[in-house]
């Protein structure tokens, strides 16, 4: 029985971050999620492209595969008693519980349990702090009284 629900996320890591946001969204891919410098996420119709800065200078590792399973820690125990080389224990973060481990060839894969109210709750904030900062208001963003959203004024 598999237990991966779906593949949830490929990303990217950036290290010339902007550019690359740029580059993705002139091609013509829709931008759900973006903070300046820290990070990006375009909707493929299913499956996210997330683009994430770096400064590390290991040019081989710059793809991730993110599986979506219902129970990372359930997983993740079921997976290491088979002898999968796990590079850490399950692990919360604001944006849910993550797991790393590496396929034969050394290519780290990620186990990912959303947490969607954190997430929410995180861009509430990320929006109520940058929204209306100098630098976005300098990029054209209002912000919408009547539902607190950030729009660029020249966004459709």
């Amino acid at each position: 029985m598999c237990l991966v629900e779906q593949v949830h996320m490929i990303i990217l890591m950036a290290h010339k971050f902007e550019d690359t946001v740029s580059f993705y969204k002139d091609r013509g891919f829709v931008c759900a999620f973006h903070l300046k410098e820290k990070w990006a996420e375009f909707d493929l119709g299913g499956v996210k492209l997330g683009l994430c800065p770096t400064s590390d200078q290991n040019h081989d590792r710059r793809s991730r595969l993110v599986l979506e399973v219902a129970d990372v820690d359930a997983v993740y125990k079921a997976w290491k008693a088979e002898g999968v080389d796990f590079v850490n224990e399950p692990k919360v973060a604001i944006h849910g519980i993550m797991a790393t481990f590496t396929d034969p060839d050394g290519n780290l894969v990620d186990l990912y349990q959303a947490t969607p109210e954190k997430v929410k709750d995180l861009v509430r904030k990320v929006k109520e702090q940058d929204c209306c900062s100098d630098t976005a208001k300098e990029s054209g963003c209002s912000k919408n009284k009547a539902t607190g959203c950030c729009k660029a004024k020249d966004a459709k």
